[in-house]
């Protein structure tokens, strides 16, 4: 697990793409598993008769949700997810790419922008760790949480990220907009 991130700034926005590196050994393991749970679903189907086919039309869809659908898109993220992050002085843009799949991008506004660190663990002497994004309530002025990195990241991509943060903000000359590191 060597996750990558690649962070960009333009002085306007922070563009961070964080690639998921799982293990070769897990991926094989994952695909094995993926595998034979797709042959026995489609065996289990076509062993059903035509007449017994309206009474498993429920579970068989519910069977195709838990057993097929989600294993094989944590099979696609594991091989090539990817997290897409753009933040700017008034919004945090986020989207997952599965490699043949992307989400819909999510616009989270904020009024003032805080981050802060949650180690994971350590890999080859390297810290790993999420980063959290907070707002501060435009009424109360109390933290809120609006997401956290899905794609566990090195410490030391946390730290520019922040730093590029800081940067657009300071560029931002609007006296209104603050951003913090917690």
């Amino acid at each position: 697990m060597k996750n990558t991130v690649d962070i960009k700034s333009d002085g306007i926005n922070v563009y961070i793409t964080s690639n998921v590196q799982a293990n070769k050994k897990g991926k094989i393991v994952l695909t094995i598993l993926n595998s034979s749970v797709l042959i026995f679903y489609i065996w289990f189907i076509s062993s059903l008769k035509n007449e017994e086919a309206g009474k498993f039309l429920v579970p068989v869809v519910l069977m195709f949700i838990m057993f097929v659908f989600f294993p094989w898109r944590y099979w696609f993220w594991n091989f090539f997810g990817k997290e897409i992050i753009i933040i700017n002085t008034k919004t945090i843009t986020r989207h997952y790419h599965y490699g043949i799949l992307q989400t819909n991008p999510k616009t989270l506004p904020h009024n003032r922008l805080a981050t802060t660190y949650e180690f994971v663990r350590n890999f080859e002497n390297e810290e790993f760790g999420r980063l959290h994004f907070i707002s501060y309530n435009i009424d109360t002025n109390l933290p809120e949480a609006l997401f956290q990195t899905s794609v566990i990241i090195p410490k030391k991509a946390i730290n520019r990220i922040e730093m590029e943060i800081q940067n657009v903000f300071n560029n931002e000359n609007l006296n209104n907009i603050s951003f913090s590191v917690n």
